[in-house]
């Protein structure tokens, strides 16, 4: 005999007991099953992303089946991102108030969370990226004014009267970025 049952997400956790009835026979056995929680686990961070020297950057972590307590909840998001504190607002759900050294390493970090016995990690949950601190596009006889796109760097460059300004990709021109 087989049967497939499905239990609600609110389901008490214990033991349960099991009953067969067939016609006017009726079997029981006790705690035949146990109803636990699911394994605990990371699943959102926002913001995702830092900059190299960024400071008190408040970062929010959302946990399933976790259980994070004030006082107790410990993050860490690897060598040089600094936590200075964690705010737990729920079983499920914190936020971590983070420094961001001026040498970190960038690239993806993993986020670990523990609180007493469980840790729970979420892989490059949180990446770090570099910080532009001077551009440096020398040469050449054309005046180039930088501007800012949401999906791309870009220059007008103009040739002091022999056309309209053109648009040119970083990719195709000269420069020098100091981070």
């Amino acid at each position: 005999m087989s049967y497939l049952f499905h239990l609600t997400d609110d389901a008490a956790l214990g033991g349960r007991t099991l009953t067969v009835t067939t016609g006017a026979e009726v079997v029981s056995l006790a705690n035949a099953f146990t109803v636990s929680s699911g394994a605990p686990m990371l699943l959102t961070v926002s913001p995702n992303t830092g900059q190299q020297g960024q400071q008190n950057l408040y970062v929010q972590v959302t946990g399933q089946f976790t259980n994070f307590v004030q006082g107790t909840t410990l993050a860490s998001f690897g060598a040089g991102v600094t936590v200075n504190s964690v705010t737990v607002a729920n079983a499920t759900g914190l936020t971590a108030n983070i420094s961001i050294a001026a040498n970190a390493v960038t690239g993806a970090h993993n986020l670990t969370v523990t609180t007493g016995t469980e840790v729970v990690s979420l892989a490059s949950a949180f990446a770090v990226t570099w910080l532009l601190s001077g551009i440096d596009s020398t040469g050449g006889f054309f005046d180039r004014h930088m501007s800012r796109r949401p999906d791309m760097i870009y220059h007008y460059v103009k040739d002091h009267g022999y056309g309209p300004p053109q648009e040119f990709i970083d990719a195709l021109m000269e420069m020098t970025a100091t981070s």
